[in-house]
């Protein structure tokens, strides 16, 4: 199975404040498994790790929409296996300093100065997939994956 989540990073900032849609807190709790790649498109899942708050979001609806994230240091991500799509946003205060994706190997939207940590990137022969986008997670927020992780659930309204 493949990677279809969008998540939100956004340092010293929660990122529940910056969605367009209401959501409530529940007293859920998952593993990092279930929130980054699990199935409900009723829910985002939040966690913390040192500085950077996270969201994710299954439906890849919310973190999209995110209207303007100038003035955070921030990296929004995208993984659509089905589409075969990857990519990211990162603002590092009032302006995007990059915005890259990619759709079946190919970029179609291409601003600003590429990052160090795409420099030295390999993709494979179809292109760049979920090793490039948590290449550029861990570069910027220094976050790995974690299936053991603990992710608070909210519903969304």
């Amino acid at each position: 199975m493949g990677w279809n989540t969008s998540a939100l990073f956004v340092a010293d900032h929660d990122p529940l404040t910056l969605l367009t849609a209401t959501t409530t807190a529940t007293a859920e709790e998952t593993d990092g498994a279930e929130a980054t790649s699990g199935l409900r498109h009723d829910v985002v899942y939040t966690a913390r790790t040192g500085q950077w708050h996270e969201l994710w979001d299954p439906s890849l609806e919310h973190v999209m929409s995110v209207p303007d994230l100038a003035g955070h240091r921030a990296l929004s991500v995208i993984f659509s296996s089905v589409t075969s799509s990857y990519g990211f946003s990162y603002h590092d205060g009032p302006t995007p300093a990059r915005r890259i994706v990619y759709t079946d190997g190919q970029p179609v939207v291409d601003d600003g100065v590429p990052l160090p940590v795409e420099q030295g990137l390999t993709f494979p022969d179809w292109g760049p997939d979920e090793d490039f986008v948590w290449a550029v997670i861990e570069e910027i927020t220094g976050i790995t994956f974690d299936a053991d992780r603990r992710y608070q659930v909210h519903q969304l309204c």
